[in-house]
């Protein structure tokens, strides 16, 4: 799936930068320099066709386009968590894995 392009890894800085609505703080709460959040915000300015974030005053202030990403993107975000977090589970009564135990002589007699 091309995703029309868009890079997925751009989500989640769009998250920092729809929550902070600053460059700098956004990079520091997902661990990018301020440089690196602002090339991303470039990049997703391009994909989406919209600012994004604007200078209002002496801040930084969400477009209305901005503001209807929040939900959607939080939805995907907390999906996407929840996807990465599922792990197989272990029944011992049903596994059929046989393992391998590594000791020495002197373990065994503990076991």
């Amino acid at each position: 799936m091309p995703f029309k392009g868009l890079d997925l890894n751009l989500l989640v800085v769009l998250d920092a930068l729809l929550t902070e609505k600053n460059i700098t703080h956004a990079g520091e709460k997902i661990h990018l320099s301020q440089s690196a959040a602002s090339w991303s915000l470039a990049r997703l300015r391009y994909f989406f066709g919209d600012q994004i974030l604007v200078l209002c005053g002496n801040k930084m202030a969400l477009t209305p386009f901005a503001e209807t990403l929040i939900e959607p993107l939080r939805t995907i975000l907390a999906n996407t968590e929840a996807l990465a977090g599922r792990t197989a589970s272990f029944d011992p009564a049903t596994s059929t894995r046989s393992f391998t135990l590594n000791m020495s002589d002197i373990s065994t007699t503990f076991f």
